[in-house]
């Protein structure tokens, strides 16, 4: 028996494929480059989350990707993280936990 696909209650829009097991997808960069938001469109309209890397791109650029996918209106995220090559303080991680 194949699942009932639902509509997007805000948007109406019945997904492709990607959520066919009741389980979101998200098309998920690791650091950057080829990651755009024709990819994160392209997900978007095949039912699946897409996310915009960002760990090696400008605070520029990051920005002007943000605003194209926030004017088209669709669900997304950004995979955010610093490469850094020092270890961290032991005492202020530990804060965390």
């Amino acid at each position: 028996m194949s699942p009932t696909i639902s509509p997007n209650p805000s948007t109406g829009e019945v997904p492709t494929g990607l959520n066919l097991a009741g389980v979101e997808i998200i098309a998920s960069p690791m650091a950057g480059g080829t990651t755009t938001t024709a990819l994160v469109q392209a997900a978007h309209k095949a039912g699946a989350l897409g996310f915009l890397a960002a760990g090696y791109k400008t605070t520029g650029s990051m920005l002007a990707e943000i605003l194209t996918l926030k004017t088209s209106g669709i669900r997304f995220g950004v995979n955010v993280f610093v490469p850094e090559s020092t270890s961290p303080d032991e005492a202020e991680l530990a804060k965390y936990f």
